[in-house]
């Protein structure tokens, strides 16, 4: 795609006035399959005819940057911090640029300005903040912080900073502070390992846990940590939320449309091998569903297994439309019953073949019918698929 995105920009006439911004994307299209070279050669011939060129500019020093030329990156950093950018846009690329070569001084300048014209935004506020602290303005910083943290409540990160800055003033000890939102290293691995504790602890130690007043900013953390990017860390802390009933913070992430779908649908199967009446408000590509829980009825044996492979199936298909959900209970139920009298349950360890049978059980509307449809779906050997049928049917 970034091949073909530079062919379209190829065909912009250097008399155009979009030209320069064109030849900026397209050297960013090679810096990102890895060709820094003719990034660089393709930002330097632009430079020749727009020595001034805010997008060339920029470009020109991610380049230089990512090839390890930390004094050519900075000497471009310099030629920015001269120019006078008026849109927000280029106030801002001139901004981050010279915030990763260092220049914070210059850094300040611009944002203040950024932030007159983007009074809340979240990423300049960080940015003001940290250039503030950096060039030894710990009050804007604070002040910076204050806005960010009230304006956006679930900003943990920010709120971990602001903390600590105002222990500072109190004789606190000196923050080491990047424009990198994320925590610090140390804390980062201390809340990492206690939500690794927690999700390993057995049921009578998670309320434990669950009574710690740290635990509800931990959780937050790890769907701030990176500008909510780390999905390793989520998935590890809606797994913790759901074991200890953490319902309100689930509640809040479900509703949330910035968070990963995936890890949306992992908290829907968590919640629904919970196997009880409940309900929860979700918002998938955009649009507001209501998710309804409800008790199955099974046995036993197996049933840590075929809750798995309910789960499955229920959270994709139970939202599509209300009708779906006592089809689905019902085939479960019936599926599970039929394989206990044929002594047949240990199928329930294949689970991509059990949720594929139970959802083709279930004859919702509009839904495939032929195995071999249904087992694409859930990428179930169709062999098995056709065995755990030969009980039912």
């Amino acid at each position: 795609e970034l091949d073909r995105a530079r062919e379209a920009l190829a065909e912009i006439s250097p008399e155009s006035a979009d030209f320069p911004s064109a030849s900026g994307l397209s050297a960013m299209c090679l810096l990102l399959t890895g060709d820094t070279d003719g990034a660089a050669a393709e930002c330097e011939k632009l430079l020749e005819y727009h020595p001034e060129n805010v997008h060339a500019l920029t470009t020109y020093c991610a380049v230089l940057g990512a090839k390890g030329d930390k004094k050519g990156a900075r000497e471009v950093g310099e030629r920015l911090a001269k120019l006078k950018p008026e849109s927000a846009e280029d106030l801002f690329r001139v901004s981050t640029a010279l915030c990763e070569t260092g220049l914070d001084d210059a850094a300040y300048e611009k944002l203040c300005l950024l932030k007159n014209q983007v009074p809340y935004g979240d990423d300049v506020l960080w940015f003001l903040a940290v250039a503030a602290y950096r060039t030894g303005r710990r009050a804007e910083a604070i002040s910076a912080l204050e806005t960010m943290t009230t304006v956006y409540p679930r900003k943990e990160i920010a709120k971990f900073y602001l903390s600590r800055m105002r222990e500072e003033e109190d004789g606190g000890k000196p923050l080491q502070l990047t424009y990198f939102y994320r925590m610090p290293e140390e804390e980062y691995k201390m809340i990492a390992s206690f939500l690794l504790a927690a999700n390993a602890a057995k049921p009578a130690e998670a309320a434990h846990f669950a009574d710690l007043p740290d635990l509800p900013g931990y959780l937050r953390i790890a769907f701030d940590q990176l500008d909510g990017r780390d999905e390793k860390l989520q998935t590890l802390a809606v797994r913790v939320a759901v074991k200890i009933r953490e319902d309100a913070f689930l509640r809040e992430i479900l509703l949330d449309y910035n968070v990963d779908e995936g890890i949306k649908f992992l908290i829907l199967r968590e919640l629904i091998r919970r196997n009880e009446e409940n309900s929860f408000g979700v918002v998938i590509c955009s649009i507001y569903r209501e998710f309804f829980l409800h008790k199955i009825e099974l046995g036993e044996y197996k049933y840590k297994e075929f809750m798995q492979a309910f789960a499955d199936v229920y959270s994709k298909y139970a939202l599509i439309g209300e009708e779906n959900e006592e089809k689905l209970i019902a085939a479960a139920e019936d599926v599970y019953h039929m394989l206990e009298e044929e002594e047949a349950l240990d199928y329930a360890e294949e689970e991509e073949a059990l949720s594929a049978v139970i959802y083709r059980e279930a004859r919702m509307p509009q839904a495939e019918r032929s195995i071999e449809a249904v087992s694409k779906l859930f990428d179930a050997n169709v062999a098995t698929v056709k065995e755990i049928l030969n009980f039912i049917i």
